[in-house]
C-alpha cells in the first residue's frame, strides 16, 4: 500500500507505508537496502574470489599435469624402439610394471628416511637415482645425424 508523504520532498511522492520517517531527520529508513548492497557487494567479492582461486587452480593442475605425463609417450616409444618389433610388448610391460612398482615403494620409503633421519638425507638419497641414470646413459654412444635420419629412431643404435 502506498501513502502519500509530503515531507520526503517538494512534491507530493508516493513512499511504502511499512517504511519507518524518521521525525529528526525526515529521511527513510534505508538500513535494509543498504544492508542487501553490502551482502552484495561482499558476494560479489567473494564469487570473485573463488572465480581467482579456480583459475590458479586449474592452471596449475593443467601444468603439472603437462609436465607430469609429457615424457609418458616418448617412454613408451623409446621402450618400444629400443626391444624391436618382437619384443616391444614384453618392453612396455616391463616399463609399466617397474613404474607402477616404484610409484608403490618410493614414497613410503622416502617418508620412513625422512622420519628416520631429514629432508636433506632423503632428497640426497633421492639423487642417487637420477646420478646412476646418468652414468648408464653416458656408457651409450650418441647416433650420428646420418643414423638418425636413416633409421628414423631416437634410440642410439647401440640401445637397440
Amino acid at each position: 500500500m502506498l501513502v502519500l508523504d509530503s515531507r520526503l520532498g517538494p512534491a507530493t511522492t508516493a513512499r511504502p507505508s511499512s517504511s519507518r520517517v524518521d521525525d529528526d531527520s525526515r529521511d527513510v529508513d534505508t538500513e535494509p537496502v543498504e544492508r542487501s548492497q553490502q551482502v552484495e557487494r561482499f558476494l560479489a567479492r567473494k564469487r570473485g574470489a573463488a572465480w581467482a582461486q579456480w583459475r590458479r587452480t586449474w592452471g596449475r593442475t593443467l601444468t603439472s599435469g603437462v609436465l607430469g605425463l609429457a615424457w609418458n609417450g616418448l617412454a613408451f616409444t623409446a621402450a618400444a624402439e629400443a626391444a624391436g618389433p618382437a619384443r616391444s610388448g614384453a618392453a612396455l610391460g616391463f616399463q609399466q610394471t617397474a613404474l607402477g612398482v616404484m610409484v608403490a615403494v618410493v614414497p613410503p620409503a622416502f617418508a620412513a628416511v625422512v622420519a628416520a633421519s631429514s629432508w636433506r638425507v632423503a632428497f640426497a638419497l633421492a639423487a642417487v637415482g637420477p646420478l646412476l641414470g646418468i652414468v648408464a646413459l653416458r656408457r651409450v654412444p650418441e647416433a650420428t645425424p646420418a643414423e638418425r635420419r636413416l633409421g628414423m629412431s631416437a634410440i642410439p643404435p647401440a640401445a637397440r
